[in-house]
């Protein structure tokens, strides 16, 4: 196996490991809401609805990805009057000028045990929406000023059936928040399979990568199983 081939192989197994939750059993939305204990379950359920009472978005420091606010009283003593605005990172403690935009998603999701909402960051609702935050905002710093007005990508994902792995932390058990993070989410297709978009894009490149890099007839076969549907798949190697 060459080295190529090699990184390709790493890079499948590093996805089938970070998709080992897709393997965990299958929980309600009940069993989350009236859990008394800390931890992670996976649910299957529907979006019903956004939440907009908290916006769909924020900008973050793009050093240490919290929260930013624009400084408008640097900005106004600032001379000559700033062209792009001044930023404070409380996290940072410092102001910036480099931001980048981030989901923070609120959704409605139901499955036949019960309705509750789950709250999505960055990392999560990228592989759910099919445009970044950057490109919805299309350059604009603007805080948001009508939460009501939701680009047509989140709307899309309304109807739509998910894999999640959410938490159940202290603040749900002790005083009552109604409002679980999701630290994962894959999309539930029509035959059940819930590979995400995204990963099942970079796991067929990844396979197509290995196969057509193979020069040599082959002497060994690996099997490595793909824990988000059950299947073999073969990998190819000298």
């Amino acid at each position: 196996m060459n080295l190529k081939e090699d990184d390709a192989l790493v890079q499948l197994q590093k996805q089938q490991k970070a998709d080992e939750w897709l393997t965990l059993d299958l929980k309600s939305v009940y069993d989350v809401t009236s859990s008394t204990e800390i931890e992670k379950f996976r649910i299957r359920a529907k979006v019903t609805a956004i939440d907009t009472d908290w916006g769909w978005y924020y900008f973050g420091c793009v050093k240490c990805q919290h929260r930013v606010f624009k400084d408008l009283k640097k900005e106004s003593s600032t001379r000559p009057r700033p062209v792009v605005p001044i930023w404070y990172c409380d996290n940072c403690k410092t102001n910036i000028k480099a931001v980048s935009p981030k989901f923070k998603l609120h959704l409605i999701i139901e499955d036949d045990s019960g309705e509750t909402k789950i709250m999505l960051m960055d990392s999560v609702a990228n592989g759910m929406v099919n445009k970044t935050a950057a490109f919805l905002l299309n350059g604009s710093t603007d805080e948001i000023q009508d939460p009501e007005l939701l680009p047509d990508s989140i709307k899309d994902l309304v109807g739509n059936t998910f894999d999640f792995l959410v938490g159940v932390e202290k603040e749900h058990i002790m005083y009552g928040n109604d409002t679980y993070k999701a630290h994962k989410a894959s999309v539930v297709k029509s035959n059940g399979m819930t590979p995400s978009p995204k990963r099942s894009i970079e796991d067929s490149n990844i396979r197509s990568e290995l196969s057509s890099t193979s020069k040599k007839q082959c002497t060994k076969l690996i099997n490595l199983e793909d824990e988000s549907n059950g299947v073999d798949v073969k990998t190819l190697t000298e």
